[in-house]
């Protein structure tokens, strides 16, 4: 009996080192063709669909853009919203506004951009700031235009040019002639971000801007924020896209005084952490907890036998690595 239970242990500790070795082996192919993924990302440039454009704002002398002194904010018949908030967003600022849902997020962007009033405090805005509020953008597209002649109504944007900025977020010579009527939210989200980015603005109000985009237009949305000459007001989920393009935080729970933090997202991750989280900290951890998780699960996962397939896996482990 001894013998025949040793024998089953043997056999069972056999198969967790074979299945141990294997998890290994697809770790190491996995990395190996993400490797090879950066290098041919390096050596082959896709010229086609890179974003090679400055995009462009009018000059701009003074410093501060936007002062929100002691604001307050409630809905009628509601709770307050936000309370005495102060806050300034001057020149260069890339600045996220983060939180759980319900806490004023989007409040505050309205109240930023006039389409609402605090019932106290004062928000000023300088005389030669001009915003563009995306939201504001996408409810106004004319639907019986088409995604070309959207653009060419611009101030001094050319056909060349704008079938240039198409090409780069993704529109083929044959869909700039589609009526934006036709198009997907993903695509109509697309066609307001051209139109905000080369319209002139000098300060970019974007309120879950990625939402309905796919990957590769998100890349191309992020390079044109890091590139942006002019400042950015940003909500989001987005935890990949606040990386890549703020470099201030305003931190809302709903519960504690907002923080205003004047650094990166990574940086306000590696901050001290001898207080206690707050409720938006701390499920601000839990997702990142999940994120190595998920990343640990497609690691170990078999390689798909379909190309396109193995293109996608490879594609989400690069995402997620970015976090870590």
């Amino acid at each position: 009996m001894t013998g025949r239970s040793s024998t089953a242990r043997q056999g069972q500790n056999d198969f967790l080192r074979s299945k141990s070795k294997k998890n290994v082996s697809r770790l190491h192919a996995k990395e190996s063709a993400l490797e090879r993924l950066d290098r041919d990302q390096v050596q082959k440039p896709r010229e086609e669909t890179k974003l090679r454009m400055q995009l462009e704002s009018d000059g701009f002398a003074a410093n501060t853009l936007l002062r929100m002194e002691d604001v307050s904010f409630a809905y009628e018949g509601g709770e307050q919203m936000l309370s005495h908030l102060s806050l300034t967003i001057d020149r260069g600022d890339r600045l996220a506004v983060l939180g759980p849902n319900g806490v004023g997020k989007s409040t505050l962007l309205k109240l930023t951009t006039g389409s609402l009033t605090p019932i106290s405090g004062v928000v000023t805005v300088n005389p030669q700031v001009k915003i563009g509020y995306f939201e504001q953008e996408l409810g106004k597209l004319e639907h019986d235009t088409t995604i070309l002649d959207s653009l060419l109504a611009l101030p001094g944007m050319t056909q060349s040019h704008a079938r240039t900025i198409l090409g780069c977020f993704l529109f083929s010579k044959e869909d700039v002639f589609k009526r934006i009527g036709e198009l997907s939210m993903g695509e109509k989200c697309r066609v307001a971000f051209l139109k905000l980015f080369f319209g002139k603005a000098n300060l970019l109000v974007l309120d879950e801007p990625t939402n309905y985009l796919d990957i590769s237009t998100r890349e191309r949305v992020e390079e044109a924020l890091r590139h942006y000459p002019g400042a950015v007001l940003l909500v989001t989920h987005d935890r990949y896209l606040v990386r890549q393009a703020a470099n201030r935080l305003l931190v809302l729970d709903g519960n504690s005084e907002p923080i205003l933090f004047p650094g990166t997202y990574d940086e306000y991750m590696c901050k001290d952490r001898s207080r206690a989280l707050t409720p938006a900290e701390q499920q601000r951890d839990n997702e990142r907890e999940m994120l190595q998780l998920r990343l640990a699960q497609l690691m170990s996962s078999e390689q798909p036998e379909d190309p396109e397939e193995q293109r996608l896996l490879m594609q989400e482990i690069r995402r997620l690595r970015v976090f870590f």
